[in-house]
């Protein structure tokens, strides 16, 4: 579930019904890129200053380093990690524990993901609500060993976006992986695509918070059609570990082969046991 470079699956990709002020955060003149980084300048640092929130990297202030101080256009702020003022006050809250918790899970490569096979039609929330963040996924593997994929997102905005991520397990039920995300460009995905093992695999992501956990639900479409799985990411095994089913849940398939993605575009739905 994890996206790295490409920030965050969803957190990107579903941002434009929740927060459209996004688009023109960072720096004033709207000129320079944020860099989600955790890097601050030194001078500014030395000037008893902290770092934006969350995560950024100084672009410029003015000679004597106050400019902007207080209002964060003194960096350019990664979007994903800044709620804006714009945003409707009883959202902040909410957003603010989204950002919290991703940036927990994802602080490092390892990708620790249970997944459990659910029925859409039992699924207990709002999938349509604003606080829901939403994108179409549309995903091709170009290896399986390792395990290597290259995704295309849309959202409800002509923009797509496309990531390429390699996966190796680092423990033998394969809860525990490395991951690596590389951001693309259409050329380098439609050129990476060409590649195809196996079928591709479509499906929607939903991404919302309950009680401080990030939820990802996936709604298969096409040959995978009626297939639908929750999955969540820790930041460690044993908060892995602690977290029971929930009731709403058909059954933990983490440990079951068949049902990662890999092997559905090979093998398609697993017959039930």
């Amino acid at each position: 579930m994890k996206s790295s470079m490409f920030i965050s699956t969803i957190i990107v990709i579903g941002l434009t019904n929740l927060v459209s002020a996004f688009t023109d955060s960072g720096v004033s003149n709207k000129s320079k890129p944020y860099i989600g980084t955790s890097i601050c300048s030194k001078n500014i640092l030395n000037k008893g200053y902290s770092c934006c929130p969350y995560k950024c990297e100084v672009i410029y202030t003015d000679e004597d380093g106050t400019w902007g101080i207080y209002d964060n256009e003194w960096c350019g702020c990664n979007p994903d990690f800044y709620v804006p003022d714009e945003m409707p006050e009883e959202y902040k809250e909410m957003y603010e524990d989204y950002i919290r918790r991703y940036i927990e899970v994802t602080s490092d490569d390892k990708e620790i993901e249970k997944k459990w096979l659910i029925d859409k039609e039992k699924i207990p929330y709002d999938l349509s609500a604003i606080t829901v963040l939403k994108a179409d996924i549309k995903q091709t593997y170009i290896c399986f060993d390792p395990e290597i994929r290259v995704r295309e997102y849309t959202d409800e905005t002509p923009d797509h976006t496309y990531e390429m991520t390699i996966k190796t397990n680092l423990s033998e039920d394969g809860l525990i992986r490395d991951e690596t995300n590389i951001d693309l460009n259409q050329e380098q995905y439609n050129n990476m695509a060409k590649k195809q093992e196996g079928n591709v695999i479509y499906k929607t992501r939903y991404q919302l918070l309950d009680n401080h956990e990030i939820l990802a639900i996936d709604i298969f479409h096409g040959d995978l059609d009626g297939l639908a799985y929750l999955e969540i990411e820790f930041s460690t095994k044993e908060e892995s570990d602690a977290y029971k089913t929930p009731d709403w849940a058909i059954k933990d398939v983490t440990n079951d082969i068949r049902y990662k993605n890999g092997h559905l575009a090979r093998y398609g739905i697993p017959d039930p046991q």
